[in-house]
């Protein structure tokens, strides 16, 4: 047995993590080969790629005044997970569909003989999924991003009388102002702040401590999203940031459900289907994740992941997934956690807080310092909205500051697109499509640019991408029909149209379009048909 990782044996903070470890090649190869436009040309942006469109240039705000950002708490608290911003923008209030790729994930699984602890619901244990090294580096890369905590951070608590009763035990509902956030999960959440409060709180609620790894910010967490997608299925578009845990004795999560227990009976907007936990550490005694429902506890052991389903058939939240992290009675216990959702997700950026929720468990939540005032740039950036030139140079900030920060990215092409500085927007496009390929309104509004430049090819390219994820998309699906008309490929067109007033049989415009590509097509018929559609429809015609 591998020995047990002590906090002795860790090596020093300052030999912590400048990306070593185990080197790896380049992501595998559907990542590096660029996607195939529709003429089957590679399809990589680079006629958008200059060193004068390369996203956080400092000369591109050489003459910005300077800004002090830091002085505000968090970041887009009201900016949750496929929530679109309120100020003008290209960004549409469009998520993709619910998908259950479960059963593809349940199929791969029994191909590799993976051992099922538990069926229906579905509860799979993986030996050797990470090697010893692999797991050492993550340990490592979790205490180098914890130390770069702020101290002391806020306390926020799920409930609010929960909260008033331990300032007034205290003794500090004098000393303590109470505001509202409202977090990730569009969750309100009582918050307090100081460092009387933390030391006072700290004494009375032990918590585990917990960092935020997103997308492109360690090429071994890259490594793991891919390994776990392309070997059992589990897509990477729907998964929440990469999240490392660390219990010491006393510390644990007490039983609760990873999906919404609150919407059970309807099911929720874009609930955790899956969770994936890999245990980075082993621990002698105690520690293991407890599944009272199913008379289920699994042991931690170094490299082994497990992997569970979160929902029910109808896709909502299976009670009896009910489950604790619980404490290591010796030793330290890490493990890596990762959420998957129904729709496609583009993460949100919290602010860091000790979080007590409703199961009266406890956990601190760190970002990185990059990311972090990447975070606090774009907040500002939010704040000097209406005034899109203001609020550009803040996002640039933030991209420098933290060059893979996905909505950093994504807000600054969506200004740049505003702005009608196509060649930058598509500059910042790229970057935030290699994180997240399939984002829909990164996708949409590269493909309105490339369509407006005139580069037809790729900007299907996009479109089929936007389809691929939310085929009803009728924005998408009028817009392709375009393009295919233009370049006279009336047949295509035509299947194009019909999807989308299969969607929306009152879109004028579409009956119309579709009628007039009939009429070339020689049906004159179905021309007829549409023809009468539009008529009936034209007041309540697309926009």
């Amino acid at each position: 047995m591998a020995p047990v990782i002590t906090e002795d044996e860790l090596p020093p903070i300052e030999d912590y993590l400048k990306d070593e470890g185990p080197s790896y090649d380049k992501i595998p190869d559907s990542e590096s080969k660029g996607v195939q436009d529709d003429d089957d040309s590679e399809y990589d942006f680079d006629d958008y790629s200059d060193e004068k469109s390369k996203a956080g240039d400092p000369d591109d705000f050489s003459d910005m005044e300077p800004t002090d950002p830091m002085e505000e708490d968090g970041f887009m608290d009201e900016q949750s997970d496929n929530q679109m911003p309120d100020f003008n923008s290209f960004m549409r209030p469009h998520v993709g569909p619910k998908v259950d790729y479960w059963a593809n994930v349940e199929k791969l699984l029994q191909e590799e003989k993976a051992e099922f602890l538990h069926r229906d619901p579905d509860v799979i244990h993986l030996e050797n999924f990470l090697t010893t090294a692999e797991c050492m580096q993550l340990v490592q890369l979790h205490e180098k991003v914890f130390s770069e905590r702020e101290d002391p951070p806020n306390w926020c608590f799920a409930d609010e009388g929960w909260l008033k009763g331990m300032l007034a035990e205290e003794q500090l509902t004098n000393k303590a102002n109470i505001f509202t956030i409202t977090d990730s999960m569009r969750f309100e959440r009582s918050c307090v702040k100081g460092a009387d409060v933390h030391n006072r709180l700290t004494q009375k609620l032990p918590y585990s401590g917990s960092t935020w790894v997103p997308r492109g910010e360690n090429k071994l967490v890259d490594q793991i999203e891919w390994r776990l997608e392309e070997d059992y299925g589990l897509p990477r578009d729907y998964a929440y940031h990469s999240q490392f845990i660390k219990y010491r004795n006393g510390q644990q999560y007490k039983h609760h459900f990873d999906c919404s227990a609150e919407a059970q009976s309807q099911g929720a907007e874009n609930d955790r289907l899956a969770t994936v936990i890999i245990y980075l550490s082993d621990v002698k005694e105690g520690g293991e994740t407890d599944f009272p429902e199913l008379k289920l506890k699994v042991k931690p052991k170094r490299g082994s992941a497990l992997i569970f389903k979160n929902l029910d058939k109808k896709g909502r939240c299976d009670l009896r997934t009910l489950h604790s992290g619980e404490s290591p009675k010796s030793g330290v216990k890490y493990i890596y956690q990762h959420w998957y959702h129904q729709r496609i997700i583009l993460p949100s950026y919290t602010q860091d807080y000790v979080l007590c929720d409703n199961t009266f468990s406890c956990r601190e939540y760190v970002h990185s310092n990059a990311t972090r005032t990447a975070t606090k740039l774009m907040k500002s950036g939010e704040a000097a909205r209406p005034n899109i030139k203001k609020a550009v140079e803040f996002y640039k900030q933030a991209v420098l500051a933290q060059p893979n920060h996905g909505i950093a990215l994504l807000f600054a092409g969506d200004s740049m697109a505003q702005l009608q500085k196509s060649v930058e927007a598509l500059g910042f496009f790229e970057r935030h499509l290699k994180l997240h390929p399939k984002s829909i309104d990164a996708n949409f509004i590269a493909a309105s640019l490339l369509q407006d430049k005139g580069d037809v090819g790729k900007a299907i390219t996009l479109l089929k991408r936007v389809l691929s994820v939310s085929p009803k998309d009728t924005d998408a699906l009028y817009n392709i029909a375009t393009l295919y008309a233009q370049g006279k490929r009336a047949k295509e067109a035509a299947s194009a149209l019909k999807s989308l007033v299969q969607v929306n049989p009152k879109d004028g415009d579409a009956h119309a379009f579709l009628a007039e590509v009939l009429q070339g097509l020689g049906d004159k018929e179905g021309a007829k048909k549409h023809m009468k559609e539009a008529k009936k429809n034209r007041s309540r015609s697309r926009s």
